[in-house]
């Protein structure tokens, strides 16, 4: 850990990458109903400047563990980022969703027609991002998109049952 931050904050932002093969495992416990009848796997997309910079893309590092877990077809670039979009971090959900307006296409229509999408996230937010995604892939085609995600965030006002 470094200095004592948590272990999905590691994950996402200090290249602590040693948990994958166990958070996928627990997204995969914690969702069997999600995975029946789906068919691929996608990550949200990193723009390529972003994943140089980054080396590693957490949501496809998690997609593939998961389809490994679910025999699933992975299928990194059937939908890929356009725009290098500024961070997501520290903005509200209306400048969010401005900020993701037209950022993704699909790569190719057929790999998602008439297919159940898993869309994987490392951590969600507003929602944004998976909203902006989703919308994508179901506009190209797809039978019904959902999503899964490492974490969480909630906010202040939402109650935790």
């Amino acid at each position: 850990l470094v200095s004592g931050q948590p272990l999905i904050i590691n994950f996402k932002f200090f290249d602590n990458l040693n948990y994958v093969k166990i958070y996928a495992k627990w997204i995969h416990q914690a969702n069997q109903d999600t995975f029946q009848n789906a068919e691929i796997i996608i990550p949200i997309p990193l723009h390529k400047m972003r994943l140089f910079k980054r080396k590693y893309n957490q949501a496809a590092l998690l997609a593939k563990e998961l389809s490994k877990l679910s025999n699933l077809s992975y299928t990194p670039f059937a939908i890929k980022r356009l725009r290098h979009t500024a961070p997501q971090a520290g903005l509200s959900l209306k400048q969010r969703e401005k900020n993701l307006k037209k950022a993704f296409k699909t790569s190719n229509k057929k790999i998602i027609e008439n297919k159940i999408v898993i869309l994987v996230d490392d951590v969600v937010t507003t929602g944004a991002t998976v909203r902006s995604c989703s919308q994508e892939i179901l506009n190209s085609g797809a039978k019904e998109v959902r999503v899964l995600s490492l974490a969480r965030t909630v906010n202040d006002c939402e109650a935790i049952t």
